[in-house]
C-alpha cells in the first residue's frame, strides 16, 4: 500500500488580505507602486498563504513606525516559522480523501514545513541592524539573545510566531491548507509511473 498526498494552500483575494492582515486595497496599490508588492501585469491579484503572512508582518511593523525595508526583513524571517506554527492550530489544515489515521496526521503535520523547527518560537530583528553586528535570529527563549547586546545600545523587533499564527487563524476562513490522501496498491502506483 502506498499513500500519496497532495497539499493545496488556499489563495486569498485583496479583500481577504484587507480583512485578515489589515492591508487596505489602497495600501496594496501603494505598495505595488513602491515595489513592495509585485506588479500584477493586468491580472487580478491573488495572494498565497506566504504572502498573507508577509503582509501581516509588514502591516504590523509599519503601523508601529518601522520603515518598510526593516519590515520586509522581519516578514521574510517570519514566513517559515509562522507556517510551522499554523500547522499546529486545529482547523488550519483540512484533511480530505482516503481515511486519515492519527499517525498519518501527525506525520503530515511534522512534514508540513521544512526549514523551521519547534525551537523557532520567536524572531528577533535588531534595529538598526547594520550598526551592532547581531544579525536576525530565531530562538525558543528570548533570554538566549539577551546577553548578545546591551539594552542601551539598540532596540529590536521581536516576533512571536505562535501569536502571529493564531492572529491569522482567528481572522481567516479555515482551512488554510488542504491535504488530500489517496491510498493505492503498490501495483497501481507502479503502473501509473
Amino acid at each position: 500500500m502506498i499513500i500519496q498526498t497532495e497539499r493545496k494552500d488556499r489563495e486569498f483575494t485583496p479583500e481577504d488580505i484587507e480583512r485578515i492582515a489589515g492591508v487596505s486595497r489602497d495600501l496594496q496599490r501603494a505598495w505595488r507602486k513602491r515595489g513592495v508588492l509585485p506588479s500584477l501585469g493586468g491580472k487580478h491579484a491573488v495572494f498565497s498563504l506566504t504572502d498573507l503572512i508577509r503582509l501581516t508582518v509588514l502591516r504590523r511593523c509599519t503601523q508601529s513606525g518601522i520603515n518598510i525595508e526593516t519590515a520586509q526583513t522581519s516578514a521574510a524571517v517570519a514566513c517559515m516559522p509562522v507556517l510551522s506554527a499554523l500547522s499546529d492550530i486545529p482547523g488550519v489544515v483540512g484533511y480530505d480523501g482516503d481515511t486519515w489515521t492519527p499517525e498519518m496526521i501527525v506525520g503530515q503535520s511534522n512534514a508540513m514545513v521544512v526549514g523551521s523547527g519547534a525551537s523557532d518560537k520567536y524572531g528577533f530583528v535588531p534595529l538598526p541592524a547594520a550598526e551592532h553586528g547581531l544579525g536576525v535570529s530565531r530562538t525558543d527563549d528570548l533570554r538566549k539573545i539577551e546577553g548578545s547586546f546591551s539594552p542601551d545600545q539598540f532596540l529590536g523587533i521581536v516576533i512571536d510566531y505562535k501569536a502571529l499564527a493564531q492572529f491569522i487563524a482567528d481572522r481567516a476562513d479555515l482551512p488554510l491548507v488542504t491535504v488530500t490522501a489517496t491510498v493505492k496498491d503498490k501495483a497501481d502506483a507502479d503502473a501509473a509511473q
